[in-house]
């Protein structure tokens, strides 16, 4: 009378297909996003870091010691090339006499610069990632660490 059509069924239906394509779909798109948001802290880290560990280093700086030795023992020569400064004047002296910001940009970093500005009372900065616009136009009017 009744025939079972799922007895002998090998296949899968059209909406079980759906149903697993849409699963799937939203698995990639959280997944997507996650990944997204991991890359961007890693370029942000990548900006920040070290700076931080600059400012870390002259906050406890030896007795004789300049901001440009922190800076050639910190960073590779490839490193320093992308580093630029507002008063280059400013690295070779054992106190500071403004308020020195130091940039650091290179192809890790991705749309991120990385800004540190170290006060010139306490010696102390964090370093900062940064995109704007403002930040761009700094680097363009910066002085290159190393040519």
């Amino acid at each position: 009378m009744f025939y079972n059509f799922r007895k002998n069924r090998k296949a899968f239906t059209l909406v079980e297909l759906i149903v697993v394509i849409a699963i799937i779909a939203i698995l990639g798109a959280v997944v997507g996003v996650t990944v997204s948001t991991f890359v961007n802290r890693a370029k942000k880290t990548a900006a920040t870091e070290p700076l931080n560990q600059l400012a870390g280093m002259w906050t406890n700086k030896e007795e004789g010691q300049t901001i440009g030795d922190y800076l050639k023992e910190l960073f590779t020569e490839e490193q320093q090339k992308c580093i630029k400064v507002s008063a280059s004047g400013q690295l070779s002296k054992k106190a500071l006499t403004e308020n020195l910001t130091i940039m650091f940009h290179d192809d890790n970093c991705g749309n991120y610069y990385g800004v540190l500005v170290i006060n010139k009372s306490t010696g102390a900065g964090k370093a900062e990632a940064k995109d704007d616009s403002s930040t761009v136009t700094n680097w363009g009017s910066y002085t290159a660490l190393k040519s």
